[in-house]
């Protein structure tokens, strides 16, 4: 594959994870391009691959989508990120036993992303709401 092809490539699979980014949490195109600062022209080019973006564009969209740079340009996730596509894929009792650990655990004052992470992990794998 020739070097344009292949950065081609490159542009069109971030562009798509970012259209896919937005669609999951639910924006529109004008509301991602508001969020980030941008006009919705430029921000729409963006999804369909026709606008380079700057890294300070780059750093606008990221952080209104709520998503790594890793996973914007070569598409690696997070481990929070797998750890909510296991959420999200998991049945309904096993996503309510979460919900339940998660208002128990943010009811309580100062709590970390760690111990956040660790209740999910717990009721993921043994189904209580028990914290």
């Amino acid at each position: 594959m020739r070097k344009e092809d292949e950065n081609r490539a490159m542009i069109m699979q971030t562009a798509e994870r970012i259209r896919k980014s937005r669609e999951r949490i639910g924006y529109t195109q004008e509301e991602t391009a508001e969020k980030a600062g941008l006009t919705a022209e430029n921000y729409k080019k963006i999804e369909e691959g026709n606008n380079a973006m700057s890294i300070d564009s780059l750093r606008k969209v990221q952080k209104a989508l709520d998503v790594s740079f890793d996973y914007i340009l070569d598409g690696r996730t997070e481990p929070g990120e797998k750890l909510w596509q296991q959420v999200n894929s998991s049945d309904f009792q096993v996503r309510m036993s979460v919900f339940a650990r998660l208002l128990r655990q943010f009811s309580r004052e100062a709590i970390s992303k760690e111990e956040i992470a660790d209740c999910i992990w717990e009721a993921l794998s043994d189904g209580t709401d028990d914290c």
